[in-house]
């Protein structure tokens, strides 16, 4: 079951194959950046794992669009007192500009650390931060590295567990702009995504994958106006 959310404190039930969470559209007026998109939220409360349930406290995946990091000197502390106020469990994080200023924010927040994509080469990368109390990683990797059109920042890749419930979490972050080129390269994106995730469950234990991120287009528009196909 494939399905996509971009709403604040979603209450989704039951997860069993494919959550998208995107960031929204909407200037965030925190001063973080100006352009940057607002941080979206998605909360769960029981999910299905493996043909059995596993009762999970309420789960926060949040992603956020930090626009260039650190764009601002005072930008860490504005970004250390958002995640404070929110508390979330995980946090999708696209447009890591410094890496030092990363590792900075993440020892800045307590009980949190943090993961990038092995892309260091590139401008700007995604990264994941992690409630350590709750939140167990294992496996981390970096897909589709030098798939350079769909993929202008390749998408981390991490097993989390949260109170025994295991999920991938793949954070990505599309190609920007409405142009032709830009709109098509994002539509790649998505069916190599799909390729992706449909040949990690064919056949295998895990069955949960989450993919936060900013995607560009919102997934509630129709279909004739975002790319997100068979994500839909």
């Amino acid at each position: 079951m494939l399905r996509a959310a971009s709403t604040w404190g979603s209450l989704l039930a039951g997860l069993t194959g494919v959550l998208c969470c995107a960031c929204t559209s909407v200037p965030y007026d925190g001063g973080l950046g100006g352009g940057g998109a607002s941080p979206a939220t998605t909360t769960t409360t029981t999910s299905t794992a493996g043909g059995g349930n596993v009762n999970v406290d309420e789960v926060a995946v949040m992603t956020w669009n930090l626009e260039s990091f650190p764009l601002y000197p005072d930008t860490p502390e504005r970004v250390r007192a958002v995640i404070d106020s929110l508390s979330p469990d995980v946090i999708a994080v696209q447009e890591i500009g410094d890496e030092a200023s990363f590792h900075g924010l993440v020892s800045s927040l307590d009980g949190y650390a943090g993961l990038l994509a092995d892309d260091a080469e590139n401008f700007i990368r995604v990264g994941l931060i992690y409630r350590t109390g709750r939140v167990s990683v294992g496996e981390v990797t970096t897909l589709f590295q030098g798939d350079w059109y769909p993929f202008p920042r390749p998408v981390l890749s991490a097993e989390l567990q949260i109170d025994g419930f295991d999920f991938v979490a793949l954070v990505v972050h599309l190609k920007a702009y409405g142009d032709e080129e830009s709109v098509d390269r994002r539509r790649v994106a998505i069916e190599r995504l799909d390729e992706h995730l449909r040949a990690a469950m064919d056949g295998a234990s895990e069955q949960d994958f989450v993919v936060p991120g900013d995607f560009t287009d919102e997934p509630t528009d129709t279909p004739t106006t975002n790319v997100f196909g068979p994500l839909q």
